[in-house]
């Protein structure tokens, strides 16, 4: 890793991505909590309330970097590079995978694994430095383990 200084803006830019990619992921949970049950009627607004906390959040720190560094956008670290990486895993649906300011953080590998709202696993895969990849997985009835893998680009 090389003693590359990051800037103040990267560094909220990065938190930023992490608050988005947050919010998503609560979000993508909202289609699995629509039980008529009060738990999960509580789940929900609970759910919703911290989808809305993070958004604000997400907006208040895109008003800072404007705020003090108006002449750089949110989309992008000083150096060029893309600050969230976005991977489409089903229909219209991304996982979202902010990149760490310092590129070597984004070495090749797993980063977890998904169900997408149409019950369908992914693996989602750093391939390489601003790289991401998924590999769906199908299995066999009664074996949770992964049979096949189709990478997916």
């Amino acid at each position: 890793m090389s003693n590359t200084r990051i800037g103040e803006a990267d560094w909220l830019r990065f938190v930023a991505a992490v608050v988005e990619q947050t919010r998503d992921e609560l979000e993508a949970l909202s289609p699995r909590l629509s039980s008529p049950s009060d738990v999960v009627a509580v789940a929900r607004l609970d759910l919703d309330m911290a989808s809305a906390r993070l958004e604000q959040i997400r907006e208040m720190l895109r008003g800072v970097v404007a705020l003090y560094c108006a002449d750089q956008d949110m989309e992008h670290y000083a150096s060029g590079r893309q600050v969230m990486g976005r991977l489409q895993i089903c229909g219209d649906s991304e996982y979202l995978h902010p990149w760490h300011p310092f590129p070597g953080q984004d070495s090749p590998r797993e980063i977890r694994t998904v169900t997408t709202r149409n019950g369908t696993r992914k693996r989602i895969i750093v391939s390489a430095p601003g790289h991401l990849d998924s590999v769906t997985l199908t299995e066999t009835a009664g074996d949770v383990q992964p049979t096949l893998a189709q990478t997916e680009r």
